[in-house]
């Protein structure tokens, strides 16, 4: 990580004032709360999804607080270097010329290879530890027993594939922000003719991206850890299904009942409004 974006996110306090710089004019914000409002409208309301270490894990929850999280760091620094708040990265000077439709790559296009990049470092880097840390461990235990497996194995193997489903959906974050990169034009030419186009290339707004975690939160795939050699895989809980994608979320436990207030399962209840336990949003 370079000097300057350690110090800019160095601590929370100063990565709060950059999700705040780098939210649009126009109100629509990077505002942390996005789960709160990306459900308000549920016939289950969740009150507040609630911060991420205290959200039940391996759930759907965890699921969409680690996509949203990663593809916020990951928008949040490519607006910044668009607007050059960061020395370390400006405009993606790689569009440049003319264009397979003809029309001529200009302005400042959002440099999303760069917050991708950065959104990998700075948010997958406790996961990645711990998966390389406990499959490095389950490897010599396997080694030196020949191959069989000792009681307890699941136990062990839960760590990994909570890592590997965080992972995965820090992934899903992130690609989705480039699926739905757009291309804007402008025109130029007498009066408003089109004689000559020039575009560049732009996020959209993170309300975008919300709505669409929102939708595959909906529909995460269920995963389960299965060993292939000495490795472990995450494959679809029930062989029936399609393999799941990467903007696809996925989730390994069940997600407990928030009706009631429970705050070691991240739920603050919804006491004095309709609840409704086995709503379909949450179990397919």
């Amino acid at each position: 990580m370079s000097s300057s974006l350690n110090r800019t996110l160095g601590n929370s306090r100063q990565w709060w004032k950059l999700w705040d710089s780098a939210a649009p004019a126009d109100g629509n914000s990077l505002d942390p709360p996005h789960g709160q409002k990306d459900f308000k409208k549920r016939k289950k309301d969740k009150g507040r999804l609630m911060p991420a270490p205290i959200v039940p894990p391996g759930t759907r929850e965890q699921a969409f607080v680690s996509a949203i999280s990663s593809s916020g760091v990951a928008h949040a620094v490519t607006r910044a270097c668009s607007g050059g708040m960061l020395r370390e990265c400006g405009c993606d000077e790689s569009l440049r010329g003319r264009s397979a439709d003809g029309f001529k790559w200009s302005g400042c296009s959002d440099n999303i290879g760069y917050g991708t990049m950065f959104s990998k470092s700075f948010v997958d880097a406790k996961d990645l530890r711990v998966s390389r840390r406990k499959r490095e461990k389950y490897a010599k235990e396997l080694e030196q027993s020949n191959g069989k497996r000792k009681r307890g194995t699941s136990r062990r193997m839960a760590p990994v594939a909570r890592a590997l489903m965080n992972l995965h959906n820090n992934d899903a974050g992130r690609e989705i922000i480039a699926q739905n990169m757009k291309v804007d034009c402008k025109c130029h030419g007498v009066s408003g003719s089109c004689e000559m186009k020039t575009c560049w290339r732009s996020m959209p707004n993170f309300r975008e991206i919300g709505e669409v975690l929102k939708d595959k939160f909906d529909g995460a795939s269920e995963v389960r850890a299965e060993m292939v050699g000495n490795k472990i895989n995450l494959v679809p809980r029930d062989q029936g299904f399609k393999p799941y994608g990467k903007s696809d979320l996925i989730y390994i436990n069940r997600s407990p009942d928030f009706c009631e207030y429970n705050p070691h399962r991240g739920s603050l209840g919804t006491h004095g409004r309709q609840c409704n336990k086995v709503s379909f949003f949450l179990f397919l």
